[in-house]
């Protein structure tokens, strides 16, 4: 993937994490498809930019002081990054 694809990742999370959609829909292919199970709260297939924005806003909704933080970036080579990361909400006064 390269050093500024990562960093580019690295940044789209620390958008997300303050709120920023603009900065995390503009990193994405603008035909990217994104599938939930259909047990997920936004189950389902989501389709290009806007279905992406509508699923993550879902989810967002869903919960209070979402937090996505990247653990371990590791870049395999050929376009392939794998990401460990660590999801942190609350939801309905619990932790997550």
């Amino acid at each position: 993937m390269g050093e500024a694809n990562v960093e580019a990742l690295r940044s789209g999370y620390a958008a997300l994490n303050r709120g920023d959609l603009s900065v995390v829909l503009g990193l994405l292919d603008p035909e990217i498809e994104w599938h939930e199970p259909a047990t997920s709260l936004e189950g389902g297939a989501h389709r290009g930019r806007d279905g992406f924005e509508r699923f993550l806003r879902g989810w967002l909704e869903s919960f209070d002081g979402f937090r996505v933080e990247p653990e371990q970036v590791v870049d395999r080579g050929n376009d392939l990054v794998v990401v460990v990361l660590a999801q942190r909400s609350t939801r309905a006064g619990k932790s997550c």
